[in-house]
């Protein structure tokens, strides 16, 4: 129904969200104007009474409790009954909306996801020119089906039904097979009479249309080329196969719905302990539709040529052990930055066009004869590459807008989507309506291993040596700032080329863009092409990234490039006055010599076909617009102080990475810049009460305070704490990410300010500091061994200092973390998976002891139960320590489920319940048992883990009928969750 809810003009924010005592199927928001909408959905096949409408319109009262202002929906396909609509017809002012078949018919064809009944009738006519005696009925009927929305046509002889034809959303016939397949889940008067259908699009004829795309999408997407890159000659322009670079990569599930869980809920700001890391080939088996988010260079292109490629010719799907699923899925794709998106583009259109761009027009009718079926019977394999790259924000928009009603009309479609992170925030609310989003993760040591080996083998004519190669990688691996700029496929690569061509690994991103511009322009290949003047070419190439990037352009014309290099020299006449290369020259030089500049398609310029042209990749665009700033290589129009200029900026997610750049590059400036944006970031979260749409902004400008910070821009130390405090208290954390600032010149600051902030037991935001201080920690083992991290953890866990003992026990709850999820690159630096677990397992007990210590202290309590929580996912309780602890957890969950130490409490709870099944009678009073028993019979709709705690402790208490326990975890548990499975099995076996 969320289809409806779209052509009603909302975005569908939240669906089938439990609170206590009730349950939301939709929350949505106005796309324009600032109202919400809560939403009840049924799909019966009896019209829906007046007690299902009395029981929404408690819902709906509870929920304007907090909200006045929210309407309120229910949506019935199968309609409602005389009496419940004369009762709500008798209220003197609506309590909520009511939306019948036609209502529902109505908003679907306003918002184009179906097509009329008129239409429908028409598609269905031809089926009466072979029998003059066939009649259509007039009333056509509305079916919600799997494969989408399906209009059921019904065909009558001499007044008697005697067959249907199915028409889909778009108009189109369903054919023999798919209409088959649908047949048993209609009515049962349907199934026993004949379908008029077409023949499968198999007997149309389509092999060479096939053919035809199939030979296009393997030459567009089979290859890889190394242009741009300084190496030789010949291996610059060899066309490698796809799978020579392609590493088997893998992805991290973003938290995209919202249960309703304790205010401040940890699980959006902590570890990331909803995080799985997850092969591509395991994910594609279970998930129909998904968005795939990185940063440039991280292989997000990569990926989307592998499926094409793999898709197409099964061979070499067969080339790399990727698991990806065996179907006879068909690819389509397209490329954000090749879309021109109007008010006029539809997807359908956009995938139709292909036979025009791809040179074989005479097909175009089987082509879309072919795309259609192979979409309605849930073959279609949609690739979506960039969609960040659609410059304009509000083309972007509209063409997610565009992406969900065709989704809407094609359900069975599959899809992969890439995006940078800060393109698609947004149009995140679209794109978390229809795909469940990841994150692909950073390089593996082991992805290290096998890229290097693979670059070297293509790359460098040089023999080498397995032994050379490893001593590379192990310079790579072992010195954790090089490691952090090798955290993708670009970044490692341009790591290579440098390290070969100086012989030593830069640790500063900022030297590492620039040597590498450096090394393509002015050093390789210097036999091949005459090396470019850096003082000339460098500040012309710079003014055009600036350019482009101020206007949101990554594509610009030849004509608009050669118009730019000449205004770049008559503005900077001091810096290029002498030049003596002409502009068309420049552009030449520079694609041939370094292809930092790289062809990319064509555009009409008043009425001339011209080609265009965009920097090989986005980092090198923004570094050259961050050089321009510094520089002042821009126009003479624009604000010349930097400062000024890049504040208009901040809230721009586009220019996060040119602020970060220009931090370093500005020198003392860089220094005006941070104190600026600390204000600007402060004045955001003064506001933030007033505006509800801030908190993402916030994020991401203090991400970029992180990122300034971490490169060691100049900063006044009043600032720089101010900025750390800020990072502190919002930004996303995982284990590892302080410590350039540690190691750095403003670790003494982080330091300092995270003790001070430890060492208050009842800090209110104690719980902040405490996921951090593991970095503290960690920057204390550099240098050590397995046996000397383990004395270290000893003597601080044993210390009098409260901060040096929470910052060993948030070590401890931080590896065992990536412990449980198999991250092994964090654990890799502390002595391996063994030695770690022998961490954990060793120091468990003082934790315990701990948390019985301080049981009474909510702010120390709530990091402890958190550190237990993340522990015993691989460890067990000792003995000693097990019935207190589990007596502190039992009064969290039992007398306050839905705090923070509540929800903690019943995870530690669901994990070691095993341990405590024969202690019951100790550990449970009859209060205790009868308060399990009421939450049991009301089904009270908890948070999740304070669920699975009442679970655990029904089970322990061992005199509650299993039927009972298990209706209970039926209802409120995911059927495909390893842990309620384990609950499960519990209950059996008890």
């Amino acid at each position: 129904m969320s289809d409806v809810v779209h052509a009603l003009g909302y975005e569908t924010l939240y669906m089938n969200i439990n609170k206590p005592g009730r349950e939301i199927d939709i929350h949505a928001r106005h796309r324009l104007e600032n109202r919400s909408i809560v939403v009840e959905c049924k799909a019966h096949n009896r019209p829906i009474s007046g007690s299902d409408l009395n029981k929404f319109a408690g819902i709906l009262e509870s929920e304007r409790v907090k909200d006045p202002g929210i309407s309120g929906y229910f949506i019935s396909i199968s309609g409602f009954t005389a009496p419940a609509r004369l009762q709500e017809s008798e209220f003197p002012r609506p309590r909520f909306l009511l939306l019948g078949p036609d209502e529902i018919y109505k908003q679907l064809i306003a918002g184009r996801i179906l097509v009329t009944r008129e239409q429908a009738v028409f598609s269905a006519a031809n089926f009466l020119e072979a029998d003059n005696n066939l009649s259509i009925s007039e009333k056509p009927v509305l079916v919600a089906h799997q494969s989408g929305w399906l209009w059921l046509i019904e065909f009558t002889k001499f007044g008697i039904t005697v067959g249907f034809s199915l028409v889909h959303a778009s108009g189109h016939l369903v054919p023999t097979s798919a209409a088959e397949s649908i047949k048993s889940s209609l009515p049962e008067e349907f199934r026993t009479i004949k379908i008029y259908a077409p023949r499968d699009p198999e007997e149309w004829g389509n092999e060479d249309a096939f053919s035809a795309y199939a030979q296009y999408v393997l030459q567009e997407c089979g290859s890889i080329t190394l242009e741009g890159m300084p190496v030789d000659n010949y291996a610059s322009t060899a066309r490698h196969d796809v799978e020579a670079f392609y590493i088997d990569i893998t992805l991290e599930k973003m938290p995209t719905h919202l249960e309703e869980r304790p205010q401040g809920n940890l699980a959006s700001r902590g570890p990331r302990e909803e995080v799985r890391v997850e092969r591509l080939g395991e994910i594609l088996t279970v998930e129909k539709k998904i968005a795939v988010l990185a940063p440039p260079g991280s292989g997000k292109s990569t990926l989307i040529k592998r499926l094409a490629v793999a898709y197409l010719d099964p061979h070499r799907r067969s080339l790399i052990d990727d698991d990806l699923p065996s179907e006879p899925w068909m690819p389509i794709v397209i490329r954000g930055r090749d879309l021109k998106i109007s008010e006029q583009t539809t997807i359908l259109g956009l995938i139709h066009d292909i036979p025009r761009k791809a040179e074989f027009p005479q097909l175009d009718n089987s082509f879309r004869r072919l795309v259609n079926e192979t979409m309605r019977a849930g073959k279609a394999l949609l690739l979506i590459d960039g969609i960040d790259e659609i410059a304009d924000e509000t083309a972007r928009r509209r063409f997610t807008t565009q992406l969900r009603t065709f989704l809407a009309i094609y359900p069975s479609v599959r899809l992969v989507l890439t995006s940078r992170e800060a393109g698609f925030r947004v149009v995140a609310t679209d794109i978390n309506y229809c795909c469940v989003v990841y994150r692909l993760s950073e390089l593996t040591d082991a992805n290290i291993y096998k890229l290097t080996h693979a670059w070297y083998a293509h790359v460098d004519p040089t023999p080498r040596g397995k032994d050379y190669i490893d001593q590379v990688v192990n310079r790579i691996t072992d010195n954790s700032r090089v490691r952090r700029l090798a955290e993708n496929p670009l970044l490692l690569t341009t790591l290579l080329y440098v390290q070969r061509w100086i012989g030593d690994m830069p640790k500063r991103r900022i030297i590492l863009y620039d040597k590498a511009i450096e090394l393509l322009l002015m050093t390789w290949n210097v036999e091949g092409h005459t090396p470019l003047n850096l003082d000339e070419v460098v500040p012309q190439l710079s003014y055009l990234a600036f350019k482009m990037t101020i206007q949101g352009e990554q594509r610009a014309s030849y004509h608009d490039m050669e118009k730019t290099f000449l205004e770049a020299r008559k503005e900077m006449p001091e810096v290029l006055a002498y030049v003596s290369t002409t502009a068309g020259e420049v552009i030449r030089r520079v694609e041939l010599r370094s292809s930092l500049l790289v062809k990319a398609g064509h555009t009409i310029e008043a009425g001339r076909l011209l080609t265009s042209y965009e920097f090989r990749h986005l980092t090198f665009q923004e570094y050259l617009t961050a050089r321009a700033i510094a520089n002042d290589w821009i126009p003479a129009s624009m604000d010349r102080d930097p400062v000024e200029l890049l504040k208009q900026h901040f809230s721009d997610p586009n220019w996060s990475e040119v602020i970060v750049l220009c931090s370093t590059l500005l020198g003392r400036k860089g220094a005006e810049l941070i104190k600026a944006l600390v204000a600007y970031v402060n004045e955001m979260i003064s506001s933030q009460e007033e505006e509800n749409n801030t908190s993402d902004r916030i994020d991401t400008l203090v991400h970029v305070l992180l990122s300034c910070i971490s490169d060691e821009a100049q900063a006044f130390p009043e600032d720089a704490e101010d900025a750390i405090d800020l990072a502190l208290h919002f930004s996303y954390y995982t284990l590892g990410m302080y410590q350039d600032i540690l190691t750095g010149r403003y670790g003494d600051t982080a330091k300092s300010l995270i003790i001070q902030q430890l060492s208050d037991r009842d800090a209110e935001y104690l719980i902040k500091y405490f996921q951090v201080a593991a970095d503290v920690f960690a920057h204390e083992t550099n240098g050590l061994d397995s046996s000397g991290i383990s004395q270290l953890l000893t003597n601080r866990l044993q210390s009098s200092s409260l901060a040096e003992q929470l910052c060993a026990i948030s070590f401890l709850f931080s590896l065992s973390y990536h412990l449980d999820v198999n991250d092994n690159l964090p654990i890799s630096f502390f002595g391996g998976r063994d030695a770690v677990f022998q961490y954990v397992s060793g120091n468990v007990e003082h934790v315990c002891n701990f948390l019985i210590e301080s049981k009474d202290e909510e702010h120390l309590v709530l990091c402890l139960i958190w550190a237990l929580a993340w522990m015993t996912e691989t460890v067990t309780l000792p003995d000693s320590v097990l019935l207190d602890t589990a007596s502190t957890l039992i009064f969290w969950v039992l007398n306050k489920p839905l705090s923070q130490q509540g929800w903690f409490s019943g995870w530690v709870l669901s994990n070691i319940h095993g341990q405590l099944k024969n202690f019951g009678d100790k550990l449970l009073s009859e209060i205790d048992i009868a308060i399990i028993q009421a939450c049991l019979r009301r089904k009270d709709k908890l948070p999740e883990f304070a669920a699975m705690g009442i679970s655990a402790l029904a089970i322990i208490a061992d005199c509650i009928d299993k039927d009972i326990i298990r209706n209970y975890i039926d209802s409120v548990s995911d059927a495909a969750d390893e842990r309620w499975d384990k609950i499960r099995g519990s209950v059996s076996s008890s």
